[in-house]
């Protein structure tokens, strides 16, 4: 499966970040979100080092990301530390 992550405030939250993943084909419904910003990325790891970079920059709290589509994908603690 294809995937395109982006990065949002989830439920709208703007104190909060988080990556969400989407199948390439559904991309139409990014507009759901409310995005960080316009940016797509095709690396999970990428958009996960980008959100924890801008949550540490913009003094966010971050949300681990949690796919989707598949539980394998998820992002597990000190993954990235």
């Amino acid at each position: 499966m294809n995937c395109c992550y982006f990065l949002v405030y989830p439920r709208g939250d703007m104190s909060y970040i988080a990556v969400v993943d989407l199948q390439s084909d559904l991309l139409y419904e990014k507009n759901d979100w409310k995005c960080v910003n316009n940016d797509v990325f095709i690396s999970r790891n990428e958009a996960i080092s980008t959100a924890r970079d801008l949550s540490c920059r913009f003094n966010l709290k971050y949300q681990m990301f949690e796919s989707r589509y598949d539980d394998a994908s998820n992002e597990f603690l000190g993954e990235f530390e």
